[in-house]
């Protein structure tokens, strides 16, 4: 009986990775190197906007003083097959809180593969939207 409760209280792998979304993404946009490695493996696949493809490190650069980044992820998306899920959403970046107005849009695709480290992303591919077309 008490392991049927604690299945029951432990989340979803959905709002797991909801969480991972958000901090991963915040990371990148501050600086965090230390969470920006703990969601994502150690050799990834990268695809951006232009169709370029590359296998890359989880190395961003770490920004001291961090600057609280200020981000919306919209649309979110989250299909969970056993140890793999498939995230899809779209990634509006303002200039800051106060301004209010986005200066980057994009839609991103990212793929994760859950291990006993948790979840880390794999493969992601980021294509960038035009101010006209948002």
């Amino acid at each position: 009986m008490a392991s049927v409760a604690a299945s029951a209280q432990a989340p979803s792998p959905s709002h797991v990775l909801r969480h991972v979304v958000f901090e991963r993404t915040r990371a990148f946009l501050e600086g965090d190197s230390d969470t920006y490695r703990r969601y994502t493996a150690a050799r990834f696949l990268s695809t951006k906007t232009d169709g370029t493809t590359h296998i890359c490190a989880p190395n961003i650069r770490e920004r001291i003083p961090q600057e609280e980044a200020f981000f919306e992820i919209l649309d979110l998306k989250i299909i969970v097959e056993g140890e793999t899920a498939s995230v899809g959403y779209r990634l509006v970046v303002f200039e800051s809180r106060e301004e209010g107005s986005p200066y980057y849009f994009a839609r991103r695709t990212e793929n994760y593969v859950r291990n006993s480290d948790g979840w880390k992303l794999v493969a992601e591919r980021e294509t960038e939207i035009p101010d006209r077309l948002y």
